[in-house]
């Protein structure tokens, strides 16, 4: 697993992570929007990267 998947695990707990799914799931109907947009709220598509904001 890389740490970015990780990072991840840590941010969101899993029924904030639920709604963000179910809010993207339902307003993206094809899968390349659905996880670039899971991806942009999640915070990883978001420069700076979340390892660099916190060291």
């Amino acid at each position: 697993m890389n740490p970015k998947t990780k990072t991840l695990q840590v941010r969101i707990d899993s029924s904030e992570y639920h709604a963000l799914w179910m809010r993207a799931y339902k307003s993206h109907r094809s899968v390349s929007d659905f996880v670039r947009v899971m991806l942009r709220e999640a915070g990883v598509l978001t420069p700076p990267p979340y390892e660099e904001r916190t060291q």
